[in-house]
């Protein structure tokens, strides 16, 4: 069984050479959070030992915890507290407006509660908004007022940052730095946002169960207030909020590919008495978009379906180890 605790996880520096740097949590408690740092982003494109560094700390955390936070990432902070409003103003708004995009049924934008609250055994404590953003945008008409035009630049700023991302990866691999992008993983990006309101008895509930991401890689955005826990080796770990950063995780799709050289890790959200906690994940899944589909059945269903897919999804010259040195 499971355990909780807190544990540092690993945090990726693209800016200041600090050792040690700093997280506070939202009672206003500094603590240290360890961690090598490096460069501003463009300095990795320009020195190549500090690319060299990077790469060797995000291929750390993504073989040993699956998941690293990242800081002095390019998304200027302000884009980053805009997006968070945005979320609490469609969330927020009157009833009689948000419920206009209130279906179970899929939809370039679409809100519901409980989203799978058909497919599992308990229900959790959200409400949640979906949005397929690439490569089919939906028309600006079909997104919500309140926060269509940050939703869309928020998008295309972390699609960037995720083809930044799937070089560093590519290249902690071995392979070539466009390898990953090559074979389509930033062909699909979707977003998922989740708003969860006080629960008055959090230990009856969870904000969201525990699950792996279906996808290449997830770039979280969450607000101060915390409770994002992943599974690392029988204990559940604490990612306590860090300002101004984002959270980047492994998914299922990037461990198959990297022939589990890549951990996609469990992770839940705990309710929380404090609130509301809100939260939006981009997730870079072409195969989302291949299969049509909001939620995969399950793993075995989408590695059947990827595997016999392989002439529209290459990635098998990835799964020849021994011609690829993976």
């Amino acid at each position: 069984m499971a355990i909780e605790t807190e544990v540092s996880m690993a945090q990726v520096d693209l800016k200041n050479n600090d050792t040690v740097n700093t997280w506070i949590d939202y009672d206003g408690n500094t603590k240290g959070f360890s961690g090598h740092g490096s460069r501003y982003l463009a300095s990795i494109h320009e020195d190549p030992s500090e690319r060299k560094r990077v790469v060797e700390r995000v291929k750390e955390a993504s073989e040993t915890w699956g998941f690293f936070q990242i800081v002095h990432h390019g998304i200027p902070v302000s884009t980053l507290k805009e997006m968070m409003d945005g979320v609490l103003r469609f969330h927020e708004q009157d009833s009689e407006i948000r419920k206009e995009f209130y279906t179970r049924d899929l939809r370039p934008f679409f809100y519901n509660s409980n989203y799978n609250l058909y497919t599992t055994a308990a229900t959790t404590w959200k409400d949640s908004f979906f949005c397929n953003l690439v490569p089919n945008a939906p028309k600006p008409e079909d997104l919500p007022a309140v926060c269509r035009d940050i939703l869309l630049e928020y998008s295309n700023q972390v699609l960037k940052l995720g083809t930044l991302l799937f070089e560093l990866l590519s290249e902690a691999l071995g392979l070539d730095p466009t390898y990953l992008t090559n074979i389509g993983c930033t062909e699909g990006l979707f977003a998922f946002s989740h708003y969860y309101p006080a629960c008055p008895e959090p230990e009856l509930t969870m904000g969201t169960q525990k699950h792996a991401d279906v996808d290449f890689i997830t770039v979280l955005l969450q607000d101060h207030i915390g409770g994002l826990q992943v599974l690392h080796q029988d204990m559940w770990i604490d990612l306590p909020p860090v300002p101004g950063t984002l959270v980047v995780n492994v998914g299922d799709f990037l461990q198959l590919i990297s022939n589990d050289k890549f951990k996609s890790a469990q992770h839940r959200v705990l309710a929380n008495p404090i609130g509301p906690r809100v939260s939006i994940a981009c997730f870079l899944a072409q195969v989302f978009i291949q299969l049509q589909g909001f939620m995969v059945p399950s793993r075995n269903f989408y590695l059947k379906t990827i595997l016999q897919n392989t002439e529209k999804f290459p990635f098998q010259i990835l799964l020849l180890t021994t011609e690829q040195n993976v």
